[in-house]
């Protein structure tokens, strides 16, 4: 098996453009179309056994090479493993191999090429690679790899080409509303971009940024693994894993619960990408944000789990301290602005977060750094 340039011609599986798989309508309409497909999933859970998530099958994948050139086409095992995983989910979804266009490779691969050195190397020997592929049933999909001995090595990382085709703003407002009910004059409106830089390639920094939060977690001491429970209990999970325990704690039985539960009754509750039955009223999405503002989770999505709240710290500090681009919250209620929240490096909320990044990345300043 040889890993392969991905090739420019069209093709795919997709019906319909890019634009049809999420518009860019502004923010109200968007509050009123139907559930769609699931945005920035993450990490994958626990899978049947598969090749893909053997090491040995990604040997013709060097792990030194650099990370923006990792972007490849999708091997059929792959693809094999994506479909049989949608089945076994319950997604309608049958993932196929994609053949995006030079641009749109450019973008994804500029978008890599322009993070900061620090988290690169961070991110380095844990990838294999990113596929893109069509009809995903999620923007991204992040699954770890195992070595002979069982441990976690590496991972992978699949990204829709349909769903990351848009702008960054209309991305980011539409992942904060799935966990809401909608209605027409509310909703929340998300800016991770000025005007200038509301782009598509910039879209695809931010998902992929998050996404190698995860990877960057594989086999170190940031988080345990996220395909098994950790059961040993909340001082052994403290002693070998110092990021979780800024704002969770977990059970025997491998239930974390976040130090803020007192304080933000409904976090809880947040569901992100699910069906109607599952989400909240978007009248409760300002007293929810104003409950995350007296937290150390940098959004919503971070509060959901440890996982998340890793990937999302990360992708925050980076985008926000490391490129200087905006982070701005609106929750708008009957048409009125209820609710602002702002990034949290700005307000003193996030700084143990701050010292615990600090310090990863700083491991990862020099070449030879880092673990």
């Amino acid at each position: 098996m040889n890993a392969v340039a991905l090739p420019s011609a069209d093709g795919g599986c997709r019906m319909g453009p890019p634009s049809e798989r999420l518009g860019e309508a502004a923010w109200v309409p968007l509050l009123l179309l139907p559930a769609l497909l699931t945005i920035l999933a993450g990490p994958a859970g626990a899978s049947s056994e598969s090749a893909v998530t053997n090491f040995a099958f990604w040997n013709d994948y060097p792990l030194d090479r650099p990370l923006e050139e990792r972007v490849y086409a999708a091997p059929p095992e792959l693809i094999a493993y994506l479909v049989a995983d949608n089945i076994k989910g319950g997604y309608d979804e049958r993932p196929c191999a994609a053949a995006p266009d030079d641009a749109f490779l450019a973008d994804m691969r500029g978008a890599i090429a322009e993070l900061p050195t620090a988290v690169k190397r961070l991110v380095g020997r844990r990838l294999v690679g990113v596929f893109p592929v069509d009809d995903l049933g999620s923007t991204a999909y992040a699954e770890l790899i195992r070595d002979a001995g069982g441990k976690a090595v590496a991972a992978f990382l699949a990204l829709d080409v349909g769903v990351i085709d848009t702008p960054a703003n209309t991305w980011a407002t539409w992942r904060a509303n799935t966990p809401f009910l909608p209605r027409n004059r509310w909703g929340v409106r998300v800016t991770i971009e000025t005007e200038a830089d509301d782009t598509r390639r910039n879209a695809m920094q931010y998902i992929m940024m998050h996404e190698f939060g995860h990877v960057a977690a594989v086999g170190t001491d940031i988080h345990p693994p996220w395909d098994r429970p950790f059961t040993d209990g909340p001082e052994a999970l403290c002693a070998r894993y110092a990021f979780p325990c800024l704002s969770w704690t977990v059970d025997g039985e491998g239930h974390y619960r976040s130090l803020f539960e007192e304080s933000f009754p409904l976090r809880a509750e947040v569901r992100f990408y699910k069906g109607p039955a599952e989400r909240l009223p978007i009248e409760d999405a300002p007293a929810i944000y104003a409950d995350l503002d007296e937290t150390n989770f940098v959004s919503l999505y971070g509060a959901t789990t440890p996982y998340e709240d890793f990937a999302e710290t990360l992708v925050s500090y980076v985008h926000t301290q490391m490129l200087k681009r905006p982070y701005r919250v609106d929750v708008v209620a009957d048409g009125e602005v209820a609710q602002v929240l702002s990034s949290c490096w700005d307000t003193g909320r996030c700084d143990s977060k701050r010292a615990y990044l600090e310090e990863l990345l700083g491991r990862f300043e020099d070449p030879e750094g880092g673990r």
